[in-house]
């Protein structure tokens, strides 16, 4: 089955990460966007993100997402944690205990089949 191939815009609070994920190729495939700004405080044990549903690259959405997984842990590249999002385009992770948290986010179909990660973001909990 053809992996799906998308463009996740990860918001951390007011800290913006756009990156390509999945793989795949072909005229469906998505241009990654790169643009962002950040802002370096935040306190609590919240991370709150947000992303851009998946999108041909004629602007249509992807038919065939099923729901999105993030993924988060406190190594870069190394996700201990991962939360089922459904089909919600934003989510809450809550009692983070101090430190810096890398996450990345997949989207799947309704066969369970999961694209590549997307690029990293990385916040820190104060």
């Amino acid at each position: 089955m053809k992996k799906i191939l998308f463009t996740v815009a990860l918001s951390l609070l007011c800290l913006n990460f756009v990156a390509g994920c999945g793989s795949g190729s072909g005229e469906n495939s998505i241009y990654p966007e790169a643009n962002g700004t950040t802002s370096d405080t935040y306190h609590g044990g919240v991370v709150s993100l947000a992303w851009d549903a998946p999108l041909y690259s004629d602007g249509t959405p992807v038919a065939n997402v099923a729901g999105y997984m993030v993924y988060y842990g406190t190594s870069s590249g190394s996700y201990d944690n991962k939360v089922d999002n459904g089909i919600k385009t934003s989510c809450t992770i809550s009692g983070l205990a101090p430190g810096t948290y890398y996450i990345a986010v997949t989207c799947y179909d309704s066969a369970g089949t999961e694209s590549s990660f997307s690029n990293e973001a990385s916040k820190t909990v104060l």
